[in-house]
């Protein structure tokens, strides 16, 4: 959709074209309802990365899955099923946000209009860029910028 009026600064930088700049690896989404596929967990998270170049172990802390995967009976290697339906509803969007957290983005986009409180503030998120639509005006309670 284009900029109907004002404008976009990144860090302080005027953001020109920010269809073109606010794409992956700068930026990473996690949709309300996450499509994992019917690989291993660890496959899910990688979707293709070599996994000497990145820290799968910091991915899995950071979405606060550790207890999760540790319970799996394969742990990473578990088989998901097809559209992951061996994960409940937490576990399916704590598997996403690993996937995002894998890729190391400048800003982190969750979808999680059904919540009050954001799911990345269980996280404990406040250093990368976040951005969470909300459904009432008090989810903004937790925001340190509107």
């Amino acid at each position: 959709m284009p900029k109907q009026t004002g404008a976009i600064y990144w860090n302080g930088k005027l953001v020109d074209d920010p269809a073109n700049f606010f794409v992956p690896p700068r930026s990473a989404y996690t949709p309300q309802i996450p499509q994992l596929f019917s690989y291993s967990l660890q496959d899910n998270l990688l979707l293709g990365l070599d996994t000497r170049k990145i820290d799968l172990a910091k991915a899995i802390e950071l979405a606060v899955f550790e207890r999760d995967v540790a319970d799996m009976p394969e742990g990473l290697l578990t088989l998901l099923g097809p559209k992951g339906v061996r994960l409940s509803g937490g576990q399916l969007q704590r598997a996403a946000a690993a996937r995002m957290f894998v890729r190391q983005p400048e800003l982190l986009i969750f979808d999680r209009k059904t919540r009050r409180k954001p799911l990345a503030l269980d996280m404990g998120i406040s250093r990368q860029g976040l951005l969470s639509p909300v459904k009432r005006l008090s989810g903004f309670s937790h925001s340190d910028i509107i």
